[in-house]
């Protein structure tokens, strides 16, 4: 302003970081400048290979690896990561990168809720005249951070380890180290604040996240395979045998309405895996005429409402076929209003390569969706037939905002970029999900991996809740 003269302008501010990669020569811009737009031809470009075109993840993940193939005789590659504010630079002679949490801002803060566009260029070093390009891909990222802890079950360590989408590495959390036996079949609440474990193959142990403290011990010989806690973790259904009971939160002991021990009424069939909706009116379940906890087959997804202690109205919201069509493993959504599970054909609900991952509405009123690209996009390619038997299970969500894009975790045997084959480990991976998309269309994107894991730790069972050890 100057007295009465007044103007407003916007400063747009474009951002260009260049990372150089120990492997690069000092010359590495000179020899392949930002300006060199190269050509896509097939066997001399590089390709993408990790994170597949169109992956979202949410912003405050790390240690994300960037992997492709170089092309024929190319020893020089800049990495283009491009958005209208950004243009990063990444120069290196190695085939994949992991950006620092630093690095990793520069694309995804500076993009919050919307996407860059990745691109590598390739020459050979002694005849640099000649650039080649891969196809470009498009990665998105969330709006807001995606917070809370994941609590999963490591095979390492015979128990539960926990870990942030920021951190690095996991930390042992309910281990046989604290409880003497193994620790499996775990489910937390959705506060955050208990754990809820199978102890040793038999017996139910309630736990205080903060700090560890036993709720209900596992000398009361509780039997238990599964356990869902209510919203206020007043009370817990456990489930042992196909038989769910309604137990009270703080001491294990059977709430008892009419007499029946607290044993939902569910004859002639039997119920396993439940989860308790977020909002508390009711849960879900694989329902079956098989009175088992794993391994179950001919499986349906059903529900009961929940008031004052009872449940009522079983209803059947997605039926299975026969003995070899199995729906298993659901989980609501935060907001209550869909169910993931898994759909395979056949039995062996936790060994089963034909696993895929679905989402219903949780009022029944549509048909199921298959999540197509979560269950079929991996190292950027869309598998078909026998390579997409990626034994896909225990989706879980984490606790994101309303209207916020949704993210789902389960466990997979797919191959990760050009770490290791598919079948070689069972891992935790992530798939967003897009609600505005639902019920009509696939709302899900490719999937990524859980960086914090160790590249050859067994892992399943991805539980994802608020995050009481870190408000």
């Amino acid at each position: 302003s100057s007295g009465n003269v007044a103007a407003t302008a916007q400063i747009i501010v474009s951002f260009s970081p260049v990372v150089n990669d120990p492997s690069a020569p000092a010359n590495a811009g000179t020899l392949l400048p930002p300006i060199a737009t190269g050509t896509v031809v097939a066997g001399s470009s590089p390709a993408v290979v990790y994170p597949s075109a169109n992956t979202i993840f949410p912003r405050n993940i790390y240690k994300i690896l960037f992997t492709f193939t170089g092309g024929t005789g190319n020893d020089l590659y800049r990495l283009e990561f491009k958005s209208p504010l950004l243009t990063l630079s990444v120069y290196t002679t190695s085939n994949s990168w992991t950006p620092t949490q630093q690095q990793w801002a520069y694309m995804a803060d500076t993009n919050a809720g919307g996407k860059v566009t990745w691109t590598v260029y390739g020459i050979k070093q002694a005849s640099p005249g000649t650039v080649y390009r891969s196809n470009p891909v498009d990665l998105s990222f969330s709006k807001s951070t995606v917070d809370g802890a994941i609590y999963y079950w490591s095979t390492t360590v015979a128990g539960v380890r926990r870990a942030t989408v920021s951190d690095s590495v996991p930390t042992d959390f309910l281990t046989p180290a604290q409880t003497g036996k193994c620790v499996a079949c775990h489910t937390v609440s959705r506060n955050g604040g208990r754990i809820a474990v199978d102890i040793g193959g038999s017996a139910l142990g309630v736990y205080n996240v903060k700090d560890r403290s036993a709720v209900v011990s596992p000398t009361t010989n509780i039997a238990t395979a599964w356990t869902t806690f209510s919203p206020d973790n007043s009370r817990i259904v456990t489930a042992s045998k196909g038989v769910l009971t309604l137990r009270d939160g703080a001491t294990g002991a059977a709430v008892s309405v009419g007499g029946n021990n607290g044993v939902v009424t569910l004859a002639p069939k039997f119920g396993t895996m439940p989860d308790w909706s977020p909002d508390g009116k009711q849960i879900v379940f694989a329902y079956s005429a098989v009175n088992k906890d794993r391994g179950i087959s001919g499986s349906s997804i059903a529900t009961m409402q929940y008031s004052n202690d009872t449940f009522s109205n079983l209803k059947v919201i997605v039926q299975s076929a026969g003995n070899n069509d199995s729906k298993y493993y659901p989980s609501f959504s935060p907001d209550s209003k869909w169910i993931a599970f898994v759909s395979a054909a056949g039995g062996g609900s936790d060994n089963n390569n034909l696993a895929r991952l679905m989402i219903v509405p949780a009022d029944g009123s549509s048909a199921p969706i298959d999540l197509g690209q979560a269950n079929t996009i991996v190292n950027n390619q869309t598998l078909t037939g026998n390579a997409a038997q990626l034994a896909d299970t225990f989706p879980t969500w984490a606790p994101t905002k309303p209207g916020d894009t949704m993210f789902l975790a389960f466990s997979s045997t797919r191959a990760y970029a050009n770490v290791y084959a598919v079948g070689k480990y069972k891992q935790l991976w992530v798939v967003g999900i897009d609600p505005a998309k639902l019920p009509a269309q696939d709302p899900s994107f490719p999937a990524f991996r859980l960086p914090f894991q160790g590249d050859t730790e067994p892992t399943h069972r991805p539980y994802w809740v608020i995050d009481v050890l870190n408000p």
